[in-house]
């Protein structure tokens, strides 16, 4: 679009940088990029260094966190001499799909003296207009992950509605995937979404749980005596119980029958690179009756509430209140 207003260098040595995600991408993609970026050198006589060819597989562009090989790229380029003199990206969205952190790799970059140059908007930092047409990049990157989720949500409220799982498989249930008969575009068996059935082995730990609770047990005490008996916590490493683990099953609506999701909110602690739960109100909640899911019979669920003290949850994490 604004070829011929800069000097591109004749030759340049060139590190490479390739990702790919969790969700709609295959390794394969990195092979890909690869050799979008090795044709993009070959066209312009530049050298990508084999030493400097950094990738990381199935991380999110939405945090520059636990991204090893970013981390890689960047401490390279801070290097005096610097080892190379660009970066050669596929795509924009590859580097990042946060418009503040993709500006802020641009200056971080420039401040060392390493250009940047995607190959599929064919756009390259010594390009005087670079920074307002990768801002422009930027936010349709981002937007596209904004859009991804609205429609991930609005799919799985369709799921819960029609009786499939929301989440993860809770202890209680083994997970049954349904298939669709249209494949993806891939050409893989699309998912409907996971169906729970109860295992009944599970289901009746989950019954003396609530059975000792409400005749007077504590929950250190069960949790304690499980351990004792060498009945295994299958979520655990190590596979002992803890007092959460027990709360969390006291609380959980399914094994009355009742499949509730939207419990909580994720939001991304940038600086961790950690993800953070929060809840939602109780209106915003989607309460769905399940029967198919039910364990305990709803005179033992209500003697439960009864009997335990009020449970607020913060952080996705089960605090408990005096009545």
């Amino acid at each position: 679009m604004f070829d011929g207003l800069y000097n591109e260098l004749k030759f340049a040595r060139c590190a490479m940088y390739r990702r790919y995600s969790t969700r709609m991408q295959r390794n394969a993609s990195l092979e890909d990029q690869e050799r979008c970026c090795r044709d993009l050198a070959a066209q312009k006589s530049w050298e990508i260094l084999n030493e400097h060819n950094y990738k990381d597989a199935a991380r999110s562009g939405t945090m520059r966190a636990n991204r090893p090989g970013l981390a890689a790229l960047q401490a390279a380029a801070k290097k005096s001499p610097r080892p190379f003199d660009y970066v050669i990206v596929d795509d924009t969205s590859r580097l990042s799909r946060d418009l503040g952190d993709i500006l802020t790799l641009e200056q971080e970059f420039k401040s060392y003296g390493v250009e940047l140059y995607f190959v599929k908007q064919k756009l390259d930092s010594k390009n005087p207009h670079f920074r307002l047409m990768l801002t422009i990049y930027g936010m349709a990157d981002e937007q596209m992950i904004a859009q991804y989720r609205t429609k991930s949500r609005e799919g799985v409220i369709g799921r819960v509605l029609a009786g499939y799982n929301g989440g993860s498989v809770p202890y209680g249930y083994d997970g049954i995937k349904e298939l669709s008969d249209t494949p993806t575009a891939s050409g893989q068996a699309a998912s409907k979404g996971t169906w729970l059935v109860v295992n009944e082995d599970q289901a009746s730990t989950i019954r003396r749980v609530m059975e000792e609770f409400a005749d007077g047990q504590s929950v250190w005490g069960i949790c304690m005596r499980f351990n004792a008996e060498g009945i295994v916590w299958p979520r655990a490493k190590n596979g002992k119980w803890t007092a959460d683990t027990i709360k969390h099953i006291l609380h959980n609506e399914k094994y009355r029958g009742i499949n509730v999701w939207n419990l909580t909110t994720q939001s991304k602690d940038r600086s961790a690179g950690q993800t953070i739960k929060r809840p939602r109100p109780a209106n915003e909640h989607l309460r769905v009756p399940a029967p198919h899911l039910r364990i305990v019979s709803d005179e033992l669920w209500d003697q439960v509430q009864a009997t335990q003290p009020a449970c607020v949850q913060l952080h996705g994490a089960f605090q408990f209140e005096p009545r």
